[in-house]
């Protein structure tokens, strides 16, 4: 007898969620592209200098290739998906919501002043900031994705927080100002704990979306066990 996880893994509803979930991304990513202002740019593409719009149009590609895919489930397809979900979908959403709604119970300034927020309709602030976690969450549930090793795990949420500050730098030096107005009340003693903690921050969820899949899925079998049963 199949357990009601397995049946709705198995099940026609399980694209139907993800058809849900890419259209849902979709349709607010167009909505956002076409309606929503850009400060100082024409281009969207400078949006994605936040880190909420790089994680937006992140998941919104992930999520239809993913629907897309528990419909044809291309074995290729879905080993790129599996490594996209451990190393950067996952955490990187669970990152853009937690610092995000960390930061706003605080002091909703650090991360959208009012008058932006004026600008932002809630049901997408809420797609933006919210949903990405509630996606990958489920999105754990219903595929078992293959994660990489611990140590690649580790190098890559080096590279990948470094390439960000990259960012976040380079528009301080180019444009002139911070995208997120709580770095200007960083001294260099701050600067220094800020860029570790988001390493520790981004291994810390990547972590997370392993755990899930074992909670969801058991264990995942190691190279040595793999090989033993092809014998």
């Amino acid at each position: 007898q199949m357990s009601l996880s397995s049946s709705l893994r198995s099940s026609p509803i399980r694209p139907l969620i993800y058809f849900t979930f890419a259209a849902i991304f979709s349709y607010s990513l167009y909505y956002d592209i076409r309606y929503q202002p850009r400060l100082g740019h024409t281009w969207y593409l400078y949006k994605s200098v936040m880190l909420t719009n790089l994680n937006f149009i992140l998941v919104t590609v992930y999520s239809v290739l993913q629907a897309l895919n528990s419909i044809i489930a291309n074995k290729k397809l879905q080993s790129h998906l599996d490594l996209a979900f451990s190393i950067a979908v996952y955490p990187i959403g669970f990152c853009t919501v937690f610092i995000f709604w960390a930061l706003f119970f605080f002091d909703p300034d650090f991360v959208m002043p009012e008058w932006i927020r004026n600008l932002i309709p809630e049901w997408l602030n809420q797609v933006t900031h919210t949903l990405p976690l509630i996606y990958g969450s489920i999105d754990a549930f219903l595929t078992r994705h293959k994660c990489p090793s611990w140590i690649t795990l580790f190098c890559v949420s080096v590279v990948m927080t470094f390439a960000y500050w990259t960012i976040v730098f380079g528009v301080r030096v180019i444009e002139g100002y911070w995208i997120y107005p709580i770095f200007d009340l960083l001294n260099m003693e701050w600067w220094a704990v800020v860029i570790f903690a988001v390493i520790f921050l981004y291994l810390l969820d990547m972590a997370v979306g392993v755990f899930l899949t074992f909670i969801f899925w058991g264990k995942q079998p190691t190279e040595s066990s793999k090989k033993q049963k092809r014998r």
